[in-house]
């Protein structure tokens, strides 16, 4: 009776702004449009949102914690849980994550438009945009020995901040490098020499820890070799 256009206008406005507030009957409370929205820059500061092309999107470390939660856990109580209120967050944003979390999908974060800027031209990075990261195999090739450290503090040895990539992207790269075979065209970097020393002088250091973590293991079971596996 109503007709398909007026009932699709319902569904649209219910998804942007909940239940109607503006009627007769106050009892679902405030109007949502008198309530003042986080603006963007605070919900980034607050490590639940990042920066994307768009405007922001859920954190990577959020999405995570909802995906493994929900249900049991509301979206609402997760957000207080972080120190924000729901409300100023908005509606709409809550309800997508709800619907993906709800369809059975687990929303892919998206790289920062931040990071793409920042890791634009970087010597090791083949290719980074908001759906893609792809390292050169040089960076395997160098990056091979430290596979016993965990992937962050590898990125860091290459100058890559791990936290401004989602955590399916290190864990990929992570996943790669334990299956590295080592093919590779046996090429050089192709970079100034400042960032080729920093590189140098980072590898030098990760090697030298990796040498006393190892110099420590033999120390450990040194009391219980016989002198012959000592020599």
């Amino acid at each position: 009776m109503l007709g398909k256009i007026i009932i699709n206008n319902i569904i649209i406005n219910f998804k942007r702004y909940g239940r109607p507030t503006n009627g007769k009957n106050k009892v679902f409370g405030q109007s949502l449009y008198s309530v003042e929205l986080y603006d963007n820059s605070f919900l980034i500061d607050s490590r639940v949102f990042v920066k994307s092309r768009k405007g922001i999107n859920f954190s990577s470390d959020f999405i995570d914690k909802a995906f493994k939660e929900y249900p049991s856990v509301s979206i609402e109580s997760l957000l207080e849980s972080y120190g924000l209120d729901p409300n100023k967050v908005g509606y709409h944003r809550i309800y997508e994550l709800k619907r993906k979390l709800e369809d059975g999908e687990k929303p892919k974060e998206k790289i920062s438009a931040d990071a793409v800027e920042k890791y634009s031209g970087h010597p090791y990075i083949k290719r980074c945009t908001a759906t893609h990261f792809t390292l050169k195999k040089q960076f395997y090739d160098e990056a091979i020995i430290f596979i016993s450290y965990s992937i962050d503090e590898i990125l860091g040895i290459f100058e890559i901040d791990g936290s401004d990539l989602p955590i399916r992207v290190r864990n990929k790269i992570k996943k790669q490098l334990i299956s590295w075979n080592g093919d590779s065209d046996n090429m050089m970097i192709e970079c100034d020499q400042e960032f080729r020393c920093r590189i140098q002088h980072n590898r030098m250091r990760a090697l030298e820890k990796l040498s006393m973590m190892h110099f420590g293991r033999i120390r450990k079971i040194l009391p219980s070799l016989s002198p012959e596996q000592k020599r």
